[in-house]
């Protein structure tokens, strides 16, 4: 037996072993089906929410040796590293750093990185969210929409965030918004905003404080979150994740001029995990950090 059919014997193997090999490595050109949450290449870090998983690898060998190949679950792919190469609809070009590709159930193609090099994040939705985003996106696409890129990079900055306690929180949020951004196009507006929406946004500000989440905010209202962050960022021009936090820093404002609590004090008052977490949202949002906003209008 020749070594590159040994080689290709080993891949198939390997890929036929379900769930536990997340990233393989490919030698082979025989047609092969990846299970869900499967890529080749090599996986580096990955979060589990309740919704989502999400991984960031590198790819690994030759782009000449990666074979065609279906998936078994749809996913999203952002480019993060290298020059990508895809079969999905509109696009007209090889693509680098920043883009995003949706990819519905039973996806075949031969989408790879030019020389094989480069680095990507996956996420994968739990089947209830990829049925609906499926529903609306039934072929491989190049989103282009920069509110879905916005929250599909952000998914990954939050992946790497110091804040263990609210990681999973902060990257499931990221993630809904980005499967209501994509969702968003695909519904025609209507002129008077939903009551039960209405009720939403006021859980939201009311609790932002105390640690809500869209998820348990739909399941008050008996709303999946994917409609609900859609319908959030169509009809209020902002994803839910990022309204709660837009609340939270407008306390920890009045706070700063109306009272003596320290940095840290505020910070844990108005829900962020500890001062630095409040900084950085709060100098985003502002353009300035608590102190010094602290110190102008105490002038």
């Amino acid at each position: 037996m020749s070594l590159r059919k040994r080689k290709e014997m080993v891949l198939c193997a390997l890929l036929s072993a379900g769930p536990p090999v997340r990233y393989a490595h490919s030698m082979a050109e025989c047609p092969v089906t990846l299970s869900r949450g499967q890529f080749f290449g090599t996986r580096f870090r990955t979060v589990q929410t309740h919704s989502f998983v999400c991984a960031e690898g590198e790819a690994t060998g030759s782009a000449r040796e990666l074979p065609r190949h279906s998936h078994a679950s749809s996913h999203f792919v952002l480019v993060v590293r290298g020059t990508y190469i895809t079969e999905a609809r509109n696009q007209d070009r090889l693509y680098g750093p920043g883009t995003l590709i949706y990819n519905p159930l039973g996806t075949t193609h031969r989408d790879r990185f030019h020389n094989g090099c480069g680095r990507f994040l996956t996420i994968t939705p739990s089947a209830t969210v990829a049925r609906m985003l499926d529903a609306r996106s039934p072929v491989s696409l190049v989103i282009h929409q920069p509110g879905a890129i916005a929250a599909a990079a952000r998914t990954r900055r939050q992946m790497f965030e110091e804040h263990c306690g609210l990681v999973l929180e902060l990257v499931e949020a990221s993630c809904l918004d980005l499967a209501g951004a994509i969702s968003n196009s695909f519904e025609t507006e209507t002129q008077h905003v939903p009551s039960w929406l209405v009720k939403a946004r006021q859980m939201m500000r009311d609790y932002c404080t105390n640690g809500i989440t869209v998820r348990a905010v739909g399941n008050y209202l008996g709303i999946h979150p994917v409609h609900l962050a859609r319908a959030f960022r169509r009809y209020f021009h902002v994803s839910p994740s990022e309204y709660v936090s837009r609340c939270r820093i407008r306390r920890a404002r009045d706070l700063l001029v109306t009272s003596r609590l320290s940095l840290a004090e505020i910070a844990i008052e108005v829900g962020f995990s500890d001062q630095s977490h409040l900084t950085n949202s709060f100098k985003r949002e502002t353009a300035m950090t608590p102190a010094a906003y602290r110190r102008l209008h105490s002038a």
